[in-house]
């Protein structure tokens, strides 16, 4: 296999600068006290303080957390069924993992339309 002449150090660094920059640049121009974004002005806790007085902007946070927790759990259980599946030594595993994958093929159906419960009332 030929080596690239491009060092694997460089790629990398362009790689997660090209990630973590913008990132970075949001963070910082949170800060920024001024109301266009462009512009710097001063540093401020001022866009956050309003952001948290805000009561539909707390209801936006707090569902946001709970569908977090709902998809990491859900994440949780379908790794540890797919990992005693993959053991080979449940039979209820297997059957727990297969209902679990289909429930996530079925989804996609959905937003169409072109859902099995819809096809069953026609």
């Amino acid at each position: 296999m030929k080596r690239s002449a491009i060092p694997a150090g460089l790629i990398l660094s362009v790689g997660l600068g090209f990630l973590y920059i913008p990132m970075a640049i949001v963070i910082v121009y949170a800060f920024n006290d001024g109301r266009l974004v462009t512009i710097w002005t001063h540093f401020s806790f001022r866009w956050f303080a309003a952001a948290l007085s805000n009561q539909e902007m707390m209801a936006a946070a707090r569902l946001s957390l709970g569908v977090a927790a709902g998809s990491a759990c859900l994440a949780t259980i379908f790794g540890a069924t797919a990992a005693l599946r993959s053991r080979g030594r449940s039979r209820r595993a297997d059957a727990l993992v297969d209902g679990l994958l289909q429930t996530i093929r079925q989804p996609g159906d959905i937003p169409l339309g072109d859902s099995p419960v819809e096809k069953a009332r026609t």
